[in-house]
This record gives structure tokens, sequence and C-alpha cells, in this order.
């Protein structure tokens, strides 16, 4: 049962480094790159003009289209994180005994 423990602890801080400290970073990045750096790529792209200032158009439509999926994703994890948190009442950490002892008792 320490060993459950121990595991369910790591656990419970990767969830919360991940929750705040990378999320809330990759929301700035994302955010960042797809207002502005996007933007000045294209723009640059569509000052450079020819076939060379396509390419850095395409370059800068792809940047923000990666932005967006950084978003995304961010988001969908920093939800499924809020959705998963179980508050551990006195109760929960009790039925969660039973569960193990139980465990115990078939095996």
């Amino acid at each position: 049962m320490a060993f459950g423990s121990w595991i369910k602890n790591i656990a419970k801080k990767v969830g919360n480094f991940i929750k705040k400290k990378v999320v809330p970073v990759a929301k700035k990045v994302g955010n960042a790159v797809k207002n502005v750096v996007a933007p000045v790529i294209q723009t640059a792209g569509g000052l450079i003009g020819g076939s060379k200032g396509d390419l850095i158009k395409h370059i800068g439509e792809v940047t923000s289209n990666v932005a967006d999926k950084t978003l995304s994703v961010s988001d969908k994890i920093d939800n499924y994180l809020k959705k998963k948190q179980v508050p551990e009442t006195d109760a929960f950490k009790r039925q969660q005994m039973i569960n193990n002892l139980n465990r115990i008792n078939y095996a």
C-alpha cells in the first residue's frame, strides 16, 4: 500500500506541475506566436514578393496553424486535469482503504 501511495503522490505532483507551469507557458507562447510572430512573418513574405515571398508567407501560415494546435491541445489538457481532480475527503480516503483491504482479502 505504501508503494501505491507513493505512485499516487508522484502522479499528483506531475499533474499539478503540468497544470500550473506547463499549460500556462504553452498558452502564452501559443498566443504570442499566433498574434505576433505569424503575422510578422506573413507580412514580411508579402513585402518580399515573388516565389521566396510566397514561401515565407506560407511559413507564416504554418506557424499560425501550429500555434492554433498548441492552444487547442493546452486547453484540452487543462480541461482534462480540471475534471480529473477528485476532492480527497475523509470519506473518500476511507473508501479507498476499504477497497484496498477488500483486494487483499480476495488475493
